[in-house]
């Protein structure tokens, strides 16, 4: 692994061992929801729906990152969702970061 993966891994790490325990079980719970029903979603869809966690901060938008690359990485291991497609972030505290489309695989 690069340096750089390194440094990514260790940030996501630090950032989910930094998340609120009930945002983290909310985030996972509609992610498994979403997977299941098998409609197109982004981690945007999540909090939509269970918003952001606090207390605000920098961190708020990480945590966002980090529980949606831990839950997709396990998820298409085990061949449980695939990748359909990218999109703009429609809030405007992401700046129009490209978000990943995932589907649950039927």
């Amino acid at each position: 692994m690069s340096e750089g993966q390194d440094r990514k891994r260790a940030g996501m790490e630090r950032t989910l061992r930094g998340t609120p325990k009930q945002y983290t079980d909310d985030f996972r719970a509609k992610w498994n929801i979403l997977r299941v029903v098998g409609y197109p979603f982004t981690s945007e869809t999540i909090t939509e729906d269970i918003g952001l966690p606090f207390p605000t901060g920098s961190y708020r938008n990480n945590c966002i990152g980090a529980l949606t690359h831990a839950c997709a990485s396990r998820d298409m291991a085990m061949g449980f969702i695939k990748r359909v497609g990218i999109r703009l972030g429609q809030r405007p505290s992401v700046h129009a970061a490209s978000l990943m489309v995932y589907q649950g695989v039927q």
